[in-house]
């Protein structure tokens, strides 16, 4: 079980499916059961960011994580300060996403709660994940653009490319939800590891441009960090 230290606190996240749910190593799917690198990037930077007061976390503050996999970021936002903090990903992963939460939360976690939800980009349904019906003020979301290649995993190579669970429309849809679950006021931070030729990204951007503004605030090698906003409605009508 990987033990991940993130400042002063460490992490023991599991990557292991329960046996119901190992039909998602033979999908994309398997990609939530890691730790990957641009998901230690963000977790790490939440708390240059929170320092710099560019994630501000206080009793009214909420947090969504989109793609959270083992769960890391969204417990690092708690971990911080934030009140109210969803993590989701889909079906297959919510279980692990589960034990994690529970594994990582102690007394000395602070009083922040972190709730494991099933999302699906896109999805109609998007509210319901609401703390009291607002919007929410942080959107995170770490890794989930990525162009198809090989990587391996527990000694076996696995093509990684466009989830099939999340459909053709996968980026489209992450740009949706990013869109929906926030407002004028939210701000998402977005990070990416640069991988094949990256064509995930590009689409991501290019379908989401006329509703979001992204931002690129800092690279290291080749791990990116974005600021995404919703652009002003007028300025989006006048268009």
């Amino acid at each position: 079980m990987p033990i991940v230290a993130v400042g002063d606190k460490r992490y023991e996240l599991s990557e292991v499916l329960a046996s119901d749910r190992l039909d998602a190593l033979f999908s994309d799917a398997w990609t939530g059961s890691r730790v990957w690198n641009a998901s230690i990037f963000l977790s790490k930077h939440l708390l240059r960011l929170h320092d710099e007061r560019q994630f501000i976390t206080t009793a009214l503050q909420s947090v969504i994580e989109l793609g959270s996999g083992c769960g890391l970021i969204g417990l690092v936002a708690r971990d911080v300060g934030a009140a109210h903090v969803v993590v989701t990903d889909q079906a297959e992963i919510v279980d692990l996403l589960s034990a994690n939460v529970a594994q990582n939360t102690t007394a000395s976690s602070g009083t922040g709660n972190v709730h494991a939800a099933e999302f699906t980009w896109g999805s109609p349904t998007f509210r319901s994940l609401w703390i009291d019906n607002t919007p929410f003020d942080y959107i995170l979301v770490s890794d989930c653009t990525y162009s198809e290649h090989r990587v391996q995993l527990k000694g076996c190579m696995y093509t990684v490319g466009i989830n099939p669970i999340y459909g053709v429309d996968s980026w489209r849809n992450l740009a949706r939800s990013i869109r929906d679950l926030g407002s004028s006021t939210t701000v998402c931070y977005l990070s990416y590891e640069e991988r094949g030729d990256n064509a995930a990204l590009a689409d991501f951007h290019a379908c989401s441009r006329d509703y979001l503004t992204h931002e690129l605030v800092l690279q290291e090698g080749k791990i990116h960090l974005y600021r995404i906003t919703q652009k002003d409605l007028r300025e989006i009508s006048s268009n």
